[in-house]
């Protein structure tokens, strides 16, 4: 597992031209979360809307995007959820989004992704 991975940062007040792309420490999933790679990331009217005029509980250098289709690579205590297990999300918006190559989120958030499905049907 890495330590690091890339993930774009917002910053207040600068719109979408202030996005970033960053390399930050590879989160590590606590009680009741995962920690999801990224295959496919949605792109929806929340996500360029927040990154253009923000949002009260965000800081600079917090990660946009909510909606994602990827892979369980960790999980954190009370789990019960297999690694490699496809899964979509929506990320909550008090929480790095999913513009990132891996997401943590509470493990309540994400869905079983069906065999007869790809990650963007």
């Amino acid at each position: 597992m890495p330590t690091h991975h890339q993930a774009w940062a917002w910053t207040p007040n600068a719109g979408l031209d202030g996005l970033q792309l960053l390399r930050k420490p590879l989160p590590q999933p606590g009680p009741g979360e995962v920690l999801v790679a990224n295959r496919a990331i949605a792109l929806n009217p929340v996500d360029w809307k927040i990154c253009e005029w923000g949002h009260p509980a965000w800081q600079q250098g917090d990660g946009p995007g909510r909606g994602c289709a990827g892979v369980v690579v960790a999980v954190g205590a009370g789990v019960d959820m297999p690694l490699g297990s496809r899964v979509a999300y929506h990320q909550s918006l008090a929480r790095d989004g999913s513009f990132a190559e891996h997401c943590l989120l509470d493990a309540s958030l994400v869905m079983h992704i069906p065999s007869a499905l790809s990650d963007t049907a």
